[in-house]
């Protein structure tokens, strides 16, 4: 019986302490809880400044696509332009 106790006693021993593991593991859900929060508001912010839909840049296909001097040039048209 005396190797029963000693097993027991050294299981016993090697294990950690439940309160330390249950403190462990809420302060990593804590952690976890606090990272998904900041990405569901990042997520919620807009990706582009304002206005940036407006500017030159971001429609600079549609004005070449409306210069008729670009629509000529040779490997812009369309396949179903008619030319």
């Amino acid at each position: 019986m005396w190797i029963h106790d000693f097993v027991r006693d050294l299981i016993i021993d090697n294990m950690e302490d439940p309160k330390v593991r249950d403190k462990r593991t809420h302060e990593h859900i804590e952690k976890v809880y606090k990272a998904a929060q900041k990405a569901k508001f990042e997520w919620s912010q807009p990706t582009k400044p304002w206005g940036f839909w407006q500017s030159d840049f971001a429609n600079s296909s549609l004005i070449i696509e409306q210069d008729p001097a670009f629509k000529r040039l040779a490997g812009r048209t369309l396949p179903l332009d008619g030319r």
